[in-house]
């Protein structure tokens, strides 16, 4: 496979350096164990050079990899995608910021798309820059935006159902949502991290 030389912004027509200014709620990891507060960062504006609102807007694979959640209708998350990345496919630079041992993977979350999200399936293999789904307000939340979170967990993750918060999830549904939510195996970090990591690294 080959190295990931590169970053994807997740919204279409929107910067990797510009996603700073689209936080609406950031990240604010809560104890281990726990799965209160913000475990990643939401994306969210009224207006983007020129354009409306942005429900919608075309959700893009800011890495590489093959996909390890693809669930419609999930509580909390709605329409919710995870996109593995092997340690291998990246460089040596990323694998000791981000502490991605040997065995060991980066993980994305996009979360709350649109109806017809995702685009792809448990399984697939995804490029840099796919569309992958679309802004919208599924599961638990009131307004369009894209709630994207970054972990690093042990490779191979292929979760099929995941829910919890709802009488109709099954018991493998909560075991597959507390797995990724509250274990300890998936280890959070603030995305802002890697979406911005080229530019600290320019510096």
């Amino acid at each position: 496979m080959p190295v990931v030389d590169s970053l994807c912004s997740p919204l279409t027509d929107v910067d990797l350096k510009d996603l700073s200014r689209m936080i609406s709620d950031g990240y604010r990891p809560p104890p281990k164990g726990s799965d209160a507060r913000h475990q990643g960062v939401d994306f969210a504006y009224y207006h983007w050079k020129g354009k409306g609102p942005i429900d919608g807007t075309s959700v893009k694979s800011v890495l590489p990899g093959v996909v390890a959640v693809s669930e419609k209708d999930s509580y909390p998350f709605g329409n919710v995608l995870v996109i593995e990345t092997p340690r291998a496919r990246f460089p040596e630079a990323i694998q000791h910021a981000f502490e991605i041992d040997e065995g060991y993977s980066l993980y994305v979350l996009y979360a709350h798309m649109k109806d017809g999200s995702p685009l792809v399936a448990i399984g697939d293999e995804v490029a840099a820059c796919e569309p992958v789904g679309f802004v919208g307000k599924t599961g638990n939340t009131q307004a369009a935006h894209l709630h994207f979170e970054t972990r690093v967990g042990p490779s191979g993750l292929n979760l099929e159902g995941f829910s919890l918060y709802i009488e109709t999830a099954t018991e493998q549904e909560k075991k597959n949502y507390r797995l990724w939510s509250i274990s300890g195996e998936y280890i959070t970090f603030d995305p802002m991290r890697l979406l911005l990591f080229p530019f600290a690294q320019a510096h």
